[in-house]
């Protein structure tokens, strides 16, 4: 999402996000299915081989096919006391965070 948010223009971001959110979910759903169909046609060892190969090939072709970052900016520093209070909702001035602007 951190990508999509950095590559995607504004009036374009909602419907990538929900493309990659409905994609993340139906990917997780056929992943199940195919793997009962899969093992119910040979053995569970079969099944864990063939969706082990098809999901190498799927991760090498996103990656392949990917676009390199084009808006990404490489932050020189990492500040921990900065997550450590977003993780505890507060900012460092010692206000509280919010999701709204």
């Amino acid at each position: 999402m951190a990508y999509l948010s950095e590559e995607i223009p504004p009036d374009r971001l909602g419907r990538a996000m929900g493309l990659y959110v409905g994609g993340t979910a139906f990917g997780g759903m056929i992943g199940r299915v195919a793997i009962g169909a899969l093992t119910h046609l040979s053995s569970w060892r079969t099944a864990l081989a063939t969706m082990a190969l098809v999901d190498l090939l799927v991760a090498v072709g996103f990656l392949l096919l990917l676009p390199r970052s084009r808006n990404f900016v490489r932050r020189s520093a990492f500040n921990l006391r900065l997550h450590l209070d977003a993780w505890a909702g507060t900012s460092v001035s010692g206000n509280y965070l919010s999701c709204s602007r």
